[in-house]
């Protein structure tokens, strides 16, 4: 809270100021930001849920009661305990014109004190109150020390209250506390007496509070406005008082709004004095909290106290404003950045308290391992996380993790990581040896230069670059940067009459002018303003009763932000309308994609799940399927086949139940194998010899070595010897160059008769000698394990080998410590999966696969089932980061679930969380320009995601049927880059989009045409493939010739899957999925196919492409799930290679600058081959 009494938000982008009173002008800032999960959350939106005033109190005494306290004075008597009322309340009497209903329950007399006596018990509707808003407790937070009489006038006072109810849903409220002259006529007349002194000759002055209630959080806008309405109120009359209030509020329900930033408060009313250290509630003036951690402590106190609070001292320096207007905006600049700087330094703060809670969450199984978190945690904080943990702010923040939200936290982490690099690249290069499934952890490095500056570009001012401890200045004074400009949209004076409809729907149309001639006047310059301006627009014409234009600014609202477009808000219009009402929607081109997306296929948002596991270790025996959950919850075991095996060797009894006390101890051994290995410091000579995304699994107890005292330590590349005596370390072998692990005979500097290993290394003469004892055997097996993992990671240019040989590795040596009995060698053996399969007879992998294999993605981790890629896109960029200053290549994977995951093609690391484009298949993506990637789903949308932010805000809505293709034009001439994008859906429809504006130039349906699955533009005209007939149709869509004969000896036409266009040839290749064929035709002549190339008949294509002089085919055996690419020479049409994918069958490919190929699996998986 400022000393102004300002109460900041988190996320203060939204800035509106109203100069209440008639005839006054308002003025509504830029910068709405996205859209409030406050507002989007709640169910049965209606227009009020956009207006900027829910309703407005009045909160004293009645004057009966005000007649009793003033005898109590005239009598000298004590003070009176009185509690204060609600007087009045006024809400919106005009919602919308055309919901005749809700004004006739909310027009009429307001009610007074005396009929809200006898009506409190009645349904809230009867009252005009709107339904989720409970005046409990509401006028004792309005006078919280207390409503007394005053002897003499004191100063008028403001103070904001947060209501929550029991779900959740939170308003906002400011209440102005205001002190008026006590006069007889505001006594109660009946109690009066002529021989009782009138209550002016006492001079008392009476409490009054007036407090205005929104949902949205904006405390400094209501104040001001609270403040204009103040000097009017100060000597009326109290008739004249009841009729400006509501003259007042009434203005203020004319005002629309857009959703407000998100605003994370606590649930009752709490006060920080940050100077004293001492926390305060509504409850209870003073609470005992327990201490936060130091280190946060000292780092946040040193922020603020370097904070400019007082604006004169801030501006000193700066030349006097010769005008009231530019002092005013320059105070309010000043009062942005401030609220800015205490956004930046509570989110540090936040970061610094939670940045560690994503390591001991699973995501798969949504649960939160609190015992792990609190555990690694400093003793004199853990009271603190205990209360902490307890909260609902900590839920809400653990809800936002587990559904990977894209954030301000999210992006201050991915920032932390990329600084404590660059700042401390010592402590970086320590090796954090826990094991991470997020790709974006183990590529940070990498990922350095292009993601952090993204991040900060995109973020700033919002999300602040975390300090460092040596640097806390960085938070102080005028950092933030880039404040953006406000700008001022200003709104037409409020009627005099607001009773009158009339009045209110002149307001309403003038309001349509102002905002339409702000559109116009800001055109193209800023995508974010035209939103804000569309959503007004679109309010006011609501407000009009003009539901056909107001339908037309939110459909084109979703094109430029669908995060803002009001789904609620649209349902209830559209279920709202008369027949002939929604004739004119249907009737009208551009809503038909609404009507039919919102009304016909009831699409929605997805909503994120709620539900947050607390991990418990077990109390009960546990049987096959209990234990399978809780060893995949703890994150021990990341796959069905390893915890099947595990429960084997753990069973015990004829039922076959892991006792609680076996899987306790087992989890025991395995937190405190990773927290050993975690606790490793190495130092600077000996982490520089380890690659950046090298892992130690597990190290052993100080041993004697045929090269010296030390401790082994195994990662997924090498085993080496850690020095006791000297910080370096020695290295042993790589795994790959292991040729042999057994039992050795100690050499002469180990003592006789102690169980040691022997290391036989490829290359080497000596042998490497281990005295480890009773760990001998265990060593063994773990051994056998790394170098299996990394022998099947080279044979399929796979890394996920050796991720599982790390997981197994670390599974064993958890498993070889529990229990009482030692386990056996065979035992262990039995959960070194690698192991065993290595020792299998696999088929050889072929010499011409293994020489076009170059890598292989997992587009999934151990949290989630692998899902099928639907489309793969490759973007060009620089290689090296020294030489350009444009973003590296990118690999863009489309999944069947709607996610859209990002890859660094230089680094092949994923560069963030997963993007959401809808919940449905994708499946057609393109690259629109530099900026944008469009995606076709299969919901009928095409979503477009900015190749900036990686965000997806804007969607487009054409089709009726899912979009099946797209395809990319550049036109020449003009300014800048000039293209058009051809979109298509399996309906037949074709239509004609501008990138720039976002608006459809045409559409045509091609006729008899079903399945239209691709198309494509040579010499000036469309290619259409549809499932048995392939279109050449002009741009206006009339059919120029078709190929529709039958290709197959049995009876019917052929089954197309998809097409390309070799131009250098004037060729059209088409592949027939059904029957395994190629067909090639001329296209000088249609009639009948030049060549027809048979693909092996076990074998099923889906997809191919052109690479140089080759035609590469995708698909996979008709039994068995085995991916199969075929290469065919584009000049001899013969089949010249078979590769075997080591994957399921190939659903998608993309070309990487004819250098590589790029598949996408059913199973998950990208793999990139080599092309010669």
């Amino acid at each position: 809270m400022l000393p102004d009494g300002t109460l900041c938000s988190n996320r203060d982008k939204a800035l509106v100021r109203l100069l209440s009173g008639c005839g006054a002008a308002a003025q509504i800032f830029r910068r709405m930001s996205e859209a409030s999960r406050l507002v989007v959350g709640d169910s049965g939106v209606q227009l009020q849920s956009h207006q900027l005033l829910e309703m407005c109190l009045v909160v004293g005494v009645p004057p009966k009661v005000l007649w009793h306290m003033v005898q109590d004075v005239r009598h000298g008597s004590g003070p009176s305990d009185v509690c204060p009322e609600v007087l009045s309340i006024h809400a919106s009497s005009f919602a919308s014109t055309h919901t005749p209903t809700l004004a006739e329950d909310t027009m009429g007399p307001t009610p007074t004190s005396e009929q809200l006596v006898n009506m409190m018990q009645l349904p809230k509707e009867h009252l005009g109150i709107p339904g989720r808003t409970d005046l409990c407790g509401l006028p004792e937070l309005c006078f919280p020390d207390g409503f007394e009489l005053a002897a003499e006038a004191k100063a008028d006072s403001f103070h904001f209250l947060v209501l929550t109810d029991v779900l959740g849903n939170r308003q906002q409220g400011v209440v102005l506390r205001m002190y008026r002259e006590i006069r007889d006529s505001d006594l109660c007349p009946t109690e009066s007496s002529d021989s009782e002194p009138a209550a002016e000759a006492l001079h008392l002055w009476a409490p009054y509070g007036i407090c205005v209630i929104t949902r949205f959080p904006y405390y400094t806008v209501l104040k001001d406005c609270l403040s204009c309405l103040l000097s009017e109120l100060t000597s009326c009359s109290e008739t004249d008082f009841e009729k400006k209030v509501k003259g007042f509020a009434e203005r203020l329900f004319l005002v629309p709004c857009p959703p407000p930033g998100s605003l994370q408060l606590v649930d009752e009313l709490v006060l920080v004095d940050i100077d004293h250290g001492r926390v305060m509630t509504t409850q209870f003036k003073e609470m005992e909290t327990p201490p936060l951690p130091s280190a946060a402590v000292v780092e946040f106190l040193t922020s603020v106290q370097q904070l400019q609070m007082n604006s004169e001292l801030a501006l000193a320096h700066r030349s006097s404003c010769t005008s009231l207007a530019s002092a005013r905006e320059r105070e309010q600049l000043h009062r942005h950045q401030l609220n800015q700087q205490i956004h930046h330094i509570f989110l540090q703060l936040i970061g610094n308290l939670l940045r560690d809670v994503s390591k001991h969450l699973n995501l798969k199984h949504r649960v939160f391992i609190k015992k792990e978190f609190l555990d690694s945690r400093q003793p004199a904080a853990q009271p603190f996380y205990v209360s902490f943990l307890k909260t609902d702010l900590f839920h809400c923040f653990l809800k936002a993790r587990l559904n990977q939200r894209v954030d301000s936290f999210s992006r201050w982490e991915l920032i932390a990581r990329f600084e404590s690099a660059r700042v401390n690249p010592e402590a970086s290069s320590t090796r954090s040896t826990t094991l991470t499934s997020n790709s974006v952890m183990k590529g940070q490095n990498q990922l350095q230069g292009s993601v952090l500056k993204r991040v900060q570009d995109t973020s700033l001012p919002e999300s602040p670059t975390p300090q460092n401890h040596s640097k806390p200045s960085q938070t102080s004074g005028a950092m933030v940067k880039d404040v953006p400009l406000l700008r001022t949209l200003p709104l037409p004076c409020f009627p005099h009459d607001p009773w009158d409809p009339h009045n209110v729907l002149l307001y309403y149309s003038e309001l349509v002018r102002q905002v339409s001639r702000f559109m116009e006047q800001t055109a193209g310059e800023d995508s974010e303003m035209m939103a804000v301006c569309l959503f007004l627009r679109g309010l006011a014409r609501l407000g009009q009763g003009h539901f056909l234009q107001a339908l037309l600014d939110f459909q084109n609202l979703e094109k430029i932000n669908m995060n803002l477009f009001p789904l609620e808000l649209v349902k209830q219009i559209l279920e709202s309308l008369s027949p002939q009402q929604l004739q004119g929607v249907q009737e009208t081109e551009e809503l038909k994609g609404l009507l039919h997306g919102i009304m016909e296929t009831h699409w929605d948002r997805v909503r994120p799940e709620e539900t947050i596991k607390d991990f418990e270790l077990p109390r009960q025996p546990l049987n096959r399927q209990e234990f399978s959950m809780h060893i995949q919850a703890i994150g021990v075991v990341g796959n069905t086949r390893n915890t099947d095996c595990l429960f084997d060797i753990l069973a015990e009894g004829q039922q076959k139940v892991v006792q609680s006390k076996t899987f306790n101890e087992l989890y025991s051994h395995w937190r405190k194998m990773r927290s050993e290995v975690d606790s490793i410091m190495l130092a600077p000579e000996v982490a520089k010899n380890l690659l950046d995304d090298e892992q130690v699994s597990v190290v052993s107890n100080p041993v004697k070595t045929s090269c010296g005292l030390g401790r082994l330590a195994l990662s997924q590349k090498r085993l080496f010897l850690l020095s006791e005596a000297h910080p370096y370390c020695r290295d042993i072998a790589l795994l790959r160059d292991i040729e042999e692990v057994e039992p050795g005979v100690p050499t002469s500097g180990l003592p006789r008769k102690v169980p040691s290993l022997k290391i036989k290394v490829r290359g080497r003469k000596e042998v490497f000698t281990a005295n480890l004892r009773s760990d001998r055997d265990l060593w063994a097996v773990i051994l056998q394990e790394g170098w299996a993992g990394k022998v099947l990671s080279e044979r399929h240019k796979d890394p996920q080998y050796d991720q599982q040989a790390h997981s197994n590795i670390q599974l064993i040596h958890a498993v070889a410590k529990c229990g009482s009995h030692p386990r056996t060698t065979h035992v262990l053996s039995q959960l070194a999966q690698l192991d065993r399969t290595i020792q299998e007879v696999l088929p050889v992998v072929p010499q011409m696969t293994s020489d076009a294999l170059k890598h292989t993605l997992h587009l999934s981790d151990s949290h989630f089932k692998p899902c099928p890629v639907s489309v793969l896109l490759y973007i060009p960029g620089s290689l090296d980061p020294c030489e350009s200053t444009d973003s590296p290549p990118k690999l863009w994977c489309a999944l069947c679930d709607g996610r859209v995951l990002v890859y660094d093609a230089a680094s092949w690391m994923m560069e963030q969380t997963p993007i959401s484009a809808g919940r449905s298949r994708l499946n057609c993506m393109i690259g629109v320009g530099r900026d944008q990637v469009w995606l076709g789903s299969e919901d009928s949308f095409i979503y477009i995601i900015s190749t900036q932010d990686l965000c997806c805000r804007r969607r487009l809505l054409a089709h009726r049927n899912q979009v099946s293709a797209m395809v990319y034009e550049a036109l020449p001439g003009g300014e800048g880059n000039i293209c058009q994008v051809y979109s298509c859906s399996l309906d037949g429809t074709v239509v004609l989009w501008d990138p720039v504006s976002m608006e459809m130039k045409s559409q045509f349906q091609l006729q008899s045409c079903w399945q239209l699955r691709a198309i494509a533009l040579h010499h000036d005209h469309l290619w259409c493939c549809a499932e048995n007939i392939v279109l050449t149709v002009s741009r206006n869509g009339n059919q120029l010739q078709s190929v529709t004969q039958t290709l197959s000896p049995d009876p019917g036409s052929i089954s197309l899957s998809c097409f390309i266009i070799l131009p250098q040839r004037d060729e059209v290749w088409m592949l027939c999925t059904k029957t395994s064929r190629m067909y090639v035709w001329r296209m000088d002549r249609v009639t009948s196919p030049d060549k027809v190339i048979s693909i092996p008949d076990s074998s099923e294509a889906v997809c191919m492409i052109h690479v140089k002089k080759e035609v590469w085919v995708g698909g996979g055996t008709l039994h068995g799930n085995k991916g199969r690419i075929y290469i065919i020479n584009a000049e001899s049409y013969r089949l010249e290679k078979e590769l075997e994918a080591p994957c399921g069958h190939i659903k998608a490919l993309c070309s990487a600058e004819d250098r590589y190929v790029l598949s996408g699996s059913e199973d998950g998986k990208a793999i990139i081959w080599k092309v010669d």
